[in-house]
This record gives structure tokens, sequence and C-alpha cells, in this order.
């Protein structure tokens, strides 16, 4: 930012006289001046870039239909990124209660021995303890649904908000 030496006297102008005054007009032209000078300094548009300008301008009203679809992929892709982890999770669950059904299926048939009944049931104890779901916050299950279990959530607290707000004027009206 440039400055100009008019500007940085850094007038007062509650502590003027009536002396004074003559100065602050020459102040004042000299700040106009510099001004002036700035605005002469500024690079002018060619009348090309203004008619770019205009074609641009105009195409962008005429193609309203680009920008509304540009817009919904662009949502479509931010609530994709956002649910994402969500279906991955729910994979990995998904892949969890497979494995238990097949360790279930492997111990309930006849061909396995007494070694091998023992590695399945230390591994479905092994897959029942260390489970690879989670709940997040305690409330909701990470998986696809927890777009819409954020969404119950939100609405349940915002309906109880409510209600107590309601309650809460009721109070104050019969005490009033």
């Amino acid at each position: 930012m440039v400055i100009f030496p008019s500007i940085a006297h850094g007038l007062n102008e509650v502590a003027l006289t009536q002396s004074n005054r003559s100065r602050l007009r020459q102040y004042e032209k000299q700040i106009l001046k510099d001004l002036l000078q700035a605005v002469k300094k500024q690079p002018r548009l060619k009348t090309q870039e203004i008619l770019v300008g205009k074609i641009i301008t105009k195409i962008i009203k005429e193609m309203w239909w680009i920008n509304t679809l540009f817009a919904i992929s662009l949502e479509t892709l931010n609530f994709y990124l956002q649910t994402l982890p969500c279906r991955v999770c729910d994979q990995i669950n998904t892949h969890v209660k497979e494995l238990k059904a097949t360790l279930a299926l492997h111990l309930s048939s006849l061909y396995l021995d007494k070694e091998d009944r023992r590695r399945a049931r230390s591994l479905m104890a092994y897959v029942e303890q260390h489970d690879l779901s989670f709940r997040l916050l305690s409330v909701a299950g990470v998986g696809a649904a927890l777009p819409v279990a954020v969404l119950e959530l939100t609405l349940t607290y915002l309906i109880i908000l409510l209600q107590f707000g309601k309650l809460v004027e009721n109070q104050l009206i019969v005490n009033a």
C-alpha cells in the first residue's frame, strides 16, 4: 500500500484553529492531487477485454443450467465423500458377521477334529472380544446408517429443547 506524503501527516480536524484552516485546504488539495495521480497510474481496461467480459456474462446468463448441474454435481460429490467412511465401516461389519457365521458353521460340522474345533472356538472368541465395529459417542453405530442416526438424534434433541422452552415459558406466565 502506497502512502502519499500529504496523507501521512495525520490531520487532526478537532484541534484546528481559524489560522490553520488555510493549511487544511492546501492539504485537501494535495490529497486530491495525489489520489488523481494514483487513479491515472491504474491500467485501463482495453475494449477487447470489456467485450470478452460482456460475452462471458451473456454465456453465464444463457447457460444457467450448466451452473445448476455443476452445483448439483459438487453437492453429490460432497455427500459421497462424507458418507464414504460410513460405508467402509459398514462393509467391515458385514465381513465380521460373515466370518462369525462361517466359524459357527464350521463348529457345527462333523468333519473337524478336536484341534480344529479348539482353533475355531478361539478365533470366534477373539472376533467376539475384538469387534471392529464401534459407536460414535456411545449413541450411534458407525455404518451406512450413521447420517440418518445423526439426523434423528438432532431432531430428537431439538424437540426436547422446544418442549423445555414451552415449559419454562408456561411457568413464567403462571408465576407472573
